[in-house]
């Protein structure tokens, strides 16, 4: 009975009416549960190869400090980052016939746009509003963090996403970069108390970005249907 859930088929007009559903069906219904395709297992390879780099890294570190002494013959961080180079060309392969022909974002790396795809593939979802909440860039997504047992979006795109607004900052994208700043400027002003005005202003460059790829996707897939 733990995995049962209430489902509102119409939540707008019959609030109070749902159907219980099993966790599994209500992800599946919602567009929840991330979808097993080969874009998406070869990311989860290539961000096995990340966590094994960083554990790698600080690995030799902790080595290095202690011994004085290069553990260069226990593990070539070279050959690892040759397969995470070849990993990033087989992402770009396995995305090339998935973007719209005028997708072109200067800035956002293969990985990034891949990660996104992996996860939360636009085609998914049948309105923006879903897309976001499900990437957890919406309000009602931000409020069920707090609870417990109640989680319906992807933290799994958090970093992806933080990765890539970063990438688009430094790249200086002729878009996103003036945002990023006019942004953290208005929050200085407005809130001159707060602190971390640089991850807020990441948040909301999040949210742009995903609206862009929303919208970009579902023009192109109107133009094909056409």
């Amino acid at each position: 009975m733990n995995s049962i859930e209430n489902h509102h088929p119409d939540k707008q007009n019959t609030p109070d009416y749902t159907i219980p559903l099993t966790r599994k069906q209500h992800q599946e219904l919602h567009c929840i549960k991330v979808k097993d395709t080969p874009l998406f297992r070869k990311f989860q390879q290539y961000q096995m190869l990340v966590k094994l780099g960083v554990s790698q890294k600080n690995w030799c570190t902790a080595y290095q400090k202690e011994y004085n002494v290069s553990p260069s013959q226990f593990v070539n961080i070279k050959e690892l980052n040759k397969e995470k180079r070849l990993f990033s060309k087989q992402l770009e392969q396995l995305i090339k016939y998935e973007l719209p022909m005028n997708f072109k974002i200067r800035g956002l790396s293969t990985i990034s746009i891949a990660g996104i795809l992996a996860y939360a593939h636009p085609s998914r979802f049948p309105s923006q509003r879903k897309f976001l909440f499900y990437c957890g860039y919406t309000q009602a997504s931000r409020k069920m963090r707090t609870k417990k047992g109640a989680l319906r979006y992807n933290p799994s795109l958090k970093p992806i996403l933080f990765n890539a607004c970063m990438s688009l900052i430094k790249q200086k994208n002729p878009k996103y970069y003036p945002m990023y700043l006019k942004i953290k400027i208005d929050l200085r002003v407005k809130y001159p108390e707060v602190k971390s005005t640089h991850y807020i202003a990441i948040n909301r460059l999040a949210t742009l970005l995903l609206k862009e790829i929303y919208q970009t996707f579902k023009n192109g897939a109107d133009k094909n249907d056409m």
